[in-house]
């Protein structure tokens, strides 16, 4: 694992490559140590233990939550398309996917955070 020192000598936005980053350590310690995570999650969101499993059982066994990059472009299309097709964003906000996701941003990240990860059939 990469310290955020040296991530930091990387010359990025730190702060966005620091929360990306997090992001992929979080999300693969949920698939890789669930028994460590449950009790965060339980006290974050006053959900009970067996709702949390349940909740997780679902998300890793789909693949739901990102390993690595995470920015598939398909299913992020899919996403914003849908918040607009629900009402959630307004159409004429509509964004491309460049403008969405920061591709190189997010596999530096992955690259800082010790590489990409095949976690079960979870690879995105």
């Amino acid at each position: 694992m990469i310290s955020m020192t040296e991530l930091e000598d990387a010359g990025r936005v730190v702060l966005r490559a620091h929360r990306d980053w997090q992001r992929f350590e979080a999300n693969r310690a949920i698939y890789q140590d669930k028994d460590k995570v449950v009790p965060i999650i339980m006290e974050a969101t006053q959900k009970p233990k067996d709702a949390v499993e349940y909740a997780i059982d679902v998300l890793t066994r789909n693949c739901i939550l990102s390993v690595n990059e995470g920015f598939l472009r398909e299913r992020t299309e899919w996403t914003h398309q849908n918040n607009i097709n629900v009402g959630d964003l307004e159409a004429d906000r509509k964004l491309t996917f460049e403008q969405i996701a920061d591709v190189k941003l997010a596999t530096d990240a992955v690259a800082k955070a010790g590489g990409r990860v095949t976690i079960g059939n979870c690879k995105d």
